[in-house]
């Protein structure tokens, strides 16, 4: 039941927090496109730590994008792009392409507590929070993706919640508020290993 009511209440505290995180995901939209220079340039003066790529654990991510991630959490993904690309039946000359950035937590306390909230059912404890996406690009566009298998990606964890022997995980809420419990496939690696779903979502890390 509490649950339940979590969920009620995180669909729309998600909602605004994904309303309001695109305004930097917009900006970063045409980084990287051949035809997008002048905005790639536009992102960079806006955005200056902005990167095209992540490497977590030493695994650098095998899908290009825009990373903006200042705040000790990283992600890379590990399933290959040209394997993304057949998974998703991706259009010629369409390629995989992620956002991942810091969820600003002042602008959604709401979902920030409801996030820890739902941690909190699950007898965890969240530490970090991003929004990450799963999307492709084709000519100068992006468009999120959507169904699939998602892909297989690392997060780092900040040294400061770094305890030795503790279970870590995250909870991963898409649009909608359908809320996922997402386990690290590798424990006592120092990494979290997950698998993310296509399109757009929030990510609270968790020690359990």
């Amino acid at each position: 039941m509490r649950a339940n009511i979590i969920k009620r209440v995180l669909s729309g505290a998600l909602a605004l927090s994904l309303v309001l995180a695109p305004s930097v995901g917009v900006m970063a939209s045409e980084a990287g496109t051949v035809a997008g220079a002048a905005a790639a340039e536009t992102v960079t003066e806006a955005f200056p730590n902005v990167k095209e790529s992540y490497t977590v654990g030493g695994i650098k991510s095998s899908i290009n994008g825009v990373f903006l991630l200042e705040k000790g959490i990283g992600v890379a993904t590990v399933a290959d792009s040209a394997a993304i690309a057949a998974s998703y039946s991706l259009p010629n000359g369409a390629r995989a392409y992620v956002k991942a950035y810091d969820m600003d937590v002042k602008r959604s306390n709401l979902a920030k507590a409801c996030m820890d909230a739902a941690a909190a059912a699950y007898g965890a404890e969240a530490f970090g929070y991003i929004n990450f996406e799963l999307g492709m690009m084709q000519g100068g566009k992006y468009s999120l993706l959507s169904g699939g298998n998602g892909v297989d990606a690392v997060l780092s964890i900040p040294g400061k919640n770094l305890v030795a022997g503790a279970n870590y995980g995250v909870i991963c809420v898409q649009e909608g508020g359908v809320i996922t419990i997402l386990r690290d496939a590798t424990p006592g690696d120092g990494v979290i290993s997950v698998t993310l779903p296509a399109g757009r979502c929030a990510l609270a890390l968790v020690k359990f």
